[in-house]
């Protein structure tokens, strides 16, 4: 739980302060929090009620940074490339 936990609070830090690779750094967070969730399930199974609508909430909320964070990488690019092409 301190790797998911402590490597989202980097990420979050990372991300205000702007470092460089804190977008890639989220990116790998979400995939992070999505192993630890699909192993969880794995390893205790899948609770019923509110047990699994956490490990469901989870889940989305890693591939959402995924998304998120692919997202940006790829506005970056798209502008990296408008800009080389002036």
């Amino acid at each position: 739980m301190i790797i998911v936990g402590g490597s989202a609070l980097l990420a979050s830090v990372m991300l205000i302060r702007k470092y460089k690779y804190a977008v890639f750094y989220s990116a790998i967070v979400g995939l992070i929090i999505m192993v630890f969730e699909f192993v969880e399930v794995l390893a205790i199974g899948s609770p019923t009620g509110a047990g699994l609508i956490m490990q469901i909430i989870y889940f989305v909320f890693g591939i959402a940074m995924v998304k998120c964070s692919l997202f940006v990488l790829y506005l970056d690019m798209k502008k990296q490339d408008v800009e080389m092409v002036k």
